[in-house]
């Protein structure tokens, strides 16, 4: 669980460096996926739950809706 956590700190810190927070929610949505997506594949759900996917499903359709509000705030901006 360890491992996961330093993996979402250095994800997060990653994230700051782009300028557009569009990007940044892009960055973290497709990341955290591939996370969840690795735990299943290699069968690790057992050992984080079903809850532990929900969790993270959850923060992966947030950063999604957050991408979709920026990118649309820049596009009725014009």
């Amino acid at each position: 669980m360890r491992i996961l956590q330093a993996l979402q700190t250095n994800l997060d810190g990653k994230s700051k460096q782009y300028r557009d927070p569009a990007w940044t929610h892009l960055f973290l949505m497709n990341n955290v996926h591939y996370i969840i997506i690795s735990v299943w594949r290699f069968e690790e759900k057992d050992l984080y739950g079903d809850d532990w996917i929900q969790q993270h499903r959850k923060i992966v359709q947030q950063h999604a809706n957050q991408y979709k509000r920026n990118v649309w705030a820049e596009v009725v901006s014009y």
